[in-house]
């Protein structure tokens, strides 16, 4: 019934924590159930019970489940919303849940191709409470390339993004991969773990790295006028620049690199550092605002020109528009709202099975595609079936 190799037969190996007596819907099917209504447009455990019972005569045929019928309506017993928020609260572990979505994403062939993995935390504001105000924060590792999350952890209490961080990157495959953070992450721990793993990094520097940043800043400064007879040792700068027009401004991104940092910095596996520079001005006004700042990289300017680590740059930011912006604005992360233990944290996982499956379709606009799901619902079973 169901392809081996399919997000369904993966969720078969998530272990069910409930007692075997009295079970009436196997986990994986509640799984994909909370996954389709998603894909559809719910976004909450009655949203989900209430799509999912409209359609409990199609779903439980295809998902091969034991009918149950309301003696008193006739109509074929689904799971309630209650039910969801117990079995997806206690009836799993979430860690197991994690690791099963790592392995099915990474075991898709369009995945294995794509370079660059972005890593960013994320904080559940709907879990914030008077008792909990941080909430449950979340640092994923995003493959922008291909629209999935590889792998996320739960930053527990007293834990931050970095204590998480080497954990998250040992559970990765980073052979011939760019890893991508803010600066937050330019740590030497982490440095070293990446390219000893056959990776390689790209991190802005910024303030929690003064002595870099200032290494960095005056490599790029301009030269003093030469002395006569004395001429400045040559500079090795190249430089790309990349201008669009969109949303009544005009953006102007460059990015110079140098060399010249390589065997003079005791920072691990060096070879570039770079200046990025981005100037916006607003049509209408001609208000100008300009951003700069330094970055470094493992990446030799024989594998990486300006215009490879430019994009690579910009394409951190990914991250924001593609995963945490659609999680927040179309599945309504941020409004939660889920009190019980874990269930937060799973459905951010289910989330996450919803986009990537989204991408692995073919992308384009999200909440249009959540419609046409929600008319079709076949279109959505298939990506979880076959």
């Amino acid at each position: 019934m169901f392809d081996v190799g399919s997000a369904y037969s993966y969720f078969e190996q998530v272990k069910d924590k409930r007692k075997a007596q009295g079970l009436q819907y196997p986990l994986a099917a509640v799984l994909t159930l909370g996954v389709l209504a998603k894909l559809s447009g719910e976004n909450t455990p009655a949203g989900i019970a209430d799509w999912v019972r409209y359609r409990a005569g199609w779903l439980s045929e295809s998902l091969g489940l034991k009918r149950r019928v309301v003696k008193k309506t006739g109509q074929i017993k689904m799971p309630c919303a209650g039910s969801y928020s117990r079995i997806l609260s206690k009836g799993l572990d979430a860690d197991n849940l994690e690791e099963v979505t790592r392995a099915f994403f990474a075991s898709q062939s369009a995945n294995s191709a794509s370079v660059e993995v972005c890593i960013d935390g994320k904080k559940i504001r709907g879990t914030i409470t008077a008792d909990k105000p941080n909430g449950e924060y979340l640092l994923a590792a995003y493959l922008p390339g291909a629209g999935v999350v590889l792998m996320q952890i739960l930053i527990k209490a007293g834990e931050g993004e970095l204590t998480v961080a080497p954990t998250l990157l040992k559970a990765l495959n980073l052979q011939g991969k760019v890893v991508t953070g803010d600066a937050l992450f330019a740590q030497r721990n982490l440095s070293i773990q990446i390219v000893e793993a056959k990776g390689d990094y790209v991190w802005k520097v910024k303030g929690n790295q003064e002595t870099l940043e200032a290494d960095i800043a005056k490599v790029f400064e301009p030269d003093p006028p030469a002395k006569p007879g004395f001429s400045l040792p040559k500079k090795d700068f190249r430089t790309a620049t990349q201008i669009s027009t969109k949303h009544g401004r005009i953006e102007t991104r460059t990015l110079t690199t140098s060399s010249l940092l390589t065997g003079y910095s005791d920072w691990p596996y060096l070879k570039q550092v770079f200046k990025y520079e981005c100037i916006v001005i607003e049509k209408k006004t001609g208000y100008r605002t300009e951003n700069v700042c330094f970055g470094v990289t493992s990446l030799a300017a024989s594998k990486a020109n300006p215009n490879r680590l430019l994009n690579i740059v910009r394409g951190h930011w990914r991250i924001e528009n593609e995963l945490h912006y659609r999680r927040d604005v179309c599945l309504n992360e941020d409004h939660c709202g889920l009190r019980l233990p874990n269930l937060a944290h799973v459905f951010a996982i289910l989330n996450n099975w919803t986009l990537g499956l989204f991408a692995l379709s073919g992308g384009g606009n999200f909440s249009n595609a959540q419609r046409a799901f929600n008319a079709h619902p076949i279109r959505a079973l298939n990506l979880l079936l076959r």
